[in-house]
């Protein structure tokens, strides 16, 4: 044995553990799924979903839970505003950190929440706080919308929410969402 072949097997085992630390942080390749709820009455229905987005090896990746304030599936998650949505990795455990917000911690700071304001006049076109929400991370899109809206006076009253997971997107490989993530297509004027 010569000394190149003594530092390739020293350095062997190093290279096996860094190689295995970045493929644990590997993204699963998701199916595209749609899911959706219709609420007729924004004052008082108690509606929402709580589902399991697929890889395309049919194995479960992430749960999605979207309700209105007066859906309680689990004491652990609240929602309020009109909805709120929830991104959680199956591989955490399905619950733990809400993988829509930059900070987990904090239940403004969550772009899956959607306030009335948000919905009506000029910022219901925003692609980040508006009725269609963009949001990309760990190598997915996922867009979810509220649509078939019915306001009276400054209330909303009715709608339709649905949340559309799609395809692996190499550039997007944050942990939790990216704030600035838009469709290249999409030009922002924003009205925050």
């Amino acid at each position: 044995m010569n000394r190149y072949s003594v530092i390739l097997a020293a350095a062997m085992p190093v290279f096996l553990v860094l190689t295995a630390a970045r493929n644990d942080h590997a993204w699963p390749i998701i199916s595209s799924s749609i899911f959706s709820m219709r609420v007729n009455d924004a004052d008082k229905d108690a509606v929402g979903f709580d589902r399991i987005v697929k890889d395309v090896n049919g194995k479960d990746a992430y749960r999605i839970v979207c309700g209105t304030p007066f859906y309680q599936k689990s004491k652990s998650i609240s929602f309020s505003g009109v909805a709120q949505c929830y991104l959680f990795s199956v591989r955490d455990g399905g619950i733990g950190d809400n993988l829509l917000s930059r900070d987990p911690s904090s239940d403004w700071n969550n772009r899956g929440r959607f306030l009335a304001s948000a919905l009506k006049d000029g910022c219901a076109r925003d692609a980040l706080f508006g009725r269609r929400r963009y949001f990309g991370l760990r190598g997915l899109e996922l867009i979810i919308s509220v649509s078939d809206i019915s306001i009276k006076g400054d209330k909303i009253k009715s709608y339709t929410l649905s949340a559309y997971t799609h395809r692996k997107m190499a550039n997007v490989t944050s942990y939790v969402v990216e704030d600035s993530y838009k469709p290249k297509w999409y030009y922002h004027n924003s009205c925050f």
